[in-house]
């Protein structure tokens, strides 16, 4: 693809992603084990409010905040920053914008390209390096047509139910 990169993979990179990706693991499973995440049949989430909401038979269990990471392109084989992604809110991306400059800082070209040759696991890496270096709750990856979009969660909280037939606040 024309105009996209390959960044290097450094030890120094690799080191540090290795690091990054023991943090997530043990925040989704924390995550996991508290509010079962994995148990809900639908999600639903809200760029506008910047919030995703895990739900049964249209009854919210848990909600989230969410900041997108970004994306990967399973059709063109690309990784894409969120706060590269003109179609965003500022809501969702803007928190990305410091993981960019931890890659200016430390010379790392995969935080700093806005867009480059990348794969399902790249996205994966590139979440659990801006989970690492935010110090999220945890992560999550939602599916959109020709590829996937990757986000982090913080202020996870359980929603109680309403009496009043399942109504939300």
């Amino acid at each position: 693809m024309t105009g996209v990169v390959t960044p290097i993979r450094t030890r120094a990179f690799q080191d540090l992603t290795v690091r990054a990706c023991e943090y997530l693991t043990a925040r989704q499973c924390a995550m996991q084990t508290r509010h079962n995440i994995g148990a809900y049949e639908r999600y639903d989430w809200d760029m506008d409010n910047g919030i995703i909401e895990f739900s049964n038979g249209g009854i919210c269990g848990v909600s989230a905040t969410i900041h997108f990471v970004g994306s990967v392109s399973t059709r063109d084989g690309t990784w894409l920053w969120s706060w590269a992604n003109e179609s965003y809110t500022p809501r969702v991306k803007n928190r990305m914008l410091i993981i960019r400059r931890y890659g200016q800082r430390w010379g790392i070209p995969q935080l700093v390209e806005h867009h480059w040759n990348a794969n399902e696991i790249d996205g994966w890496e590139m979440t659990s390096l801006a989970a690492y270096i935010t110090r999220s709750t945890g992560a999550y990856r939602t599916p959109f047509e020709g590829g996937y979009i990757y986000m982090l969660l913080s202020n996870v909280r359980p929603r109680p139910r309403l009496a009043a037939a399942g109504r939300r606040p």
